[in-house]
């Protein structure tokens, strides 16, 4: 009987897992093993780890919501990597405010809200 060998876990390349000021990141990962795939599934952390045969296949691949994601490394003769476990969450910059000058005691007045992100 042949013996199979455990892939290694994705390499993420970047971004860091973290808190971003944008609405969109780009996630990079490497499969360590040539002709590896990554598979990966994206909730809120309970849901289920991708599988050789489940999960979405691309990297890099571009993401603009909060989110879990879970990755694996794939190749036909293999065993399945180890889950690599990685939280993202996105939020909009500080909003600035512009204000008409003069006085606000009277109604009427108009503030204006904006906030950059970056696409």
């Amino acid at each position: 009987m042949e013996a199979l060998c455990s892939l290694p876990i994705p390499v993420l390349v970047s971004p860091t897992p973290g808190i971003y000021d944008n609405d969109i990141v780009s996630i990079v990962l490497e499969a360590p093993i040539t002709g590896g795939e990554i598979r990966w599934t994206k909730g809120d952390g309970s849901q289920a780890a991708p599988t050789c045969l489940t999960g979405s296949i691309a990297t890099p691949f571009v993401d603009n919501a909060d989110g879990n994601f879970k990755f694996i490394q794939c190749r036909a003769g293999w065993i399945e990597s180890s889950i690599l476990t990685a939280t993202y969450t996105l939020k909009a910059n500080t909003p600035t405010f512009s204000v008409a000058s003069g006085s606000f005691v009277s109604s009427g007045q108009t503030l204006s809200f904006s906030t950059t992100t970056t696409t």
